[in-house]
């Protein structure tokens, strides 16, 4: 704060008022990690070692709604590779039956859609 109130004063009174962009608080590097939102996604699922694809909103700090997360949980081995549908070990009827068992799933995003064109940097 301190720093802009400086900044403006010496733009006011007509001084050297633009800092190097290290000192600069306006200033913010084009590859700089922005929060814009979260998302939510509910894990009941993975208690039955099922496949799931959601959208999930995406929220903003005050709870506004910024856009969409379009994402994908598939069970898999420990070294990544998607489990078939076919291995009997799959399915499960009752969760205490993962009770000291190894779960691993693959998360994947596919898109994230309706952000503000404010944190669009055309990546």
């Amino acid at each position: 704060k301190y720093a802009m109130q400086a900044m403006y004063q010496n733009f006011i009174a007509g001084e050297k008022w633009q800092l190097p962009s290290e000192e600069d608080p306006f200033y913010e590097p084009y590859d700089a990690e922005v929060h814009i939102a979260s998302a939510l996604l509910y894990l009941q699922f993975i208690g039955y070692l099922i496949e799931t694809r959601e959208v999930c909103p995406l929220t903003n700090f005050r709870g506004a709604e910024q856009g969409h997360l379009e994402v994908s949980m598939v069970p898999c081995s420990p070294q990544g590779a998607p489990l078939l549908d076919t291995d009997d070990d799959l399915f499960i009827e009752d969760m205490r039956e993962l009770i000291g068992r190894r779960i691993d799933y693959l998360l994947q995003i596919s898109a994230a859609q309706g952000l503000p064109a404010k944190f669009d940097k055309n990546i």
